[in-house]
């Protein structure tokens, strides 16, 4: 496997990590306890349509990270609770409400992936002017900063903008 994709099954199990603790948190009930209870299994349902339809992770993902849980389940299962969700949606209104509040862009784990190389631009950027200005005093550096723009302004006309 090559490192973009082990770094979108990292990316993914992460984004259901976060939605999951987040659900948890929201319903206080541990959808990951092996029963059939129709609570349980309502929010299981919701959390696989929020990760296929919203999040657009694949079938084994989803399963991964109910595996990864505690939660025995293989993709068929998944499937079916997706399939199924939306009659127990018709039954249950609170998982509409609890579902709205998942409403996120469809390409979101693109964005991740996008803010995530933006962040790692940042850093390396942060990094270098760090280091530029490493042992610089603070009581200095003011005049190391008017002593940069006094340079910019000399290369305006030393060297100007071609058009």
């Amino acid at each position: 496997m090559n490192k973009k994709k082990i770094d979108t099954i990292i990316n993914n199990l992460e984004i259901a990590d976060k939605i999951g603790k987040k659900l948890l948190k929201m319903s206080d009930i541990n959808f990951f306890e092996n029963t059939r209870k129709r609570e349980y299994v309502e929010l299981r349902s919701l959390l696989v349509y929020i990760l296929y339809n919203k999040m657009k992770m694949p079938w084994v993902r989803i399963s991964e990270y109910f595996k990864n849980n505690g939660k025995n389940m293989d993709h068929a299962n998944v499937i079916y609770l997706e399939k199924t969700y939306l009659d127990y949606r018709n039954r249950n209104p609170r998982l509409l409400e609890l579902e709205k509040l998942f409403d996120t862009p469809e390409n979101l784990p693109e964005a991740y992936i996008n803010l995530k190389d933006k962040y790692e631009k940042l850093e390396f950027h942060y990094n270098f002017v760090n280091d530029f200005f490493e042992g610089v005093p603070s009581e200095r550096f003011n005049e190391v900063m008017e002593n940069i723009t006094q340079l910019k302004k000399s290369w305006k006309w030393k060297y100007p903008l071609k058009k």
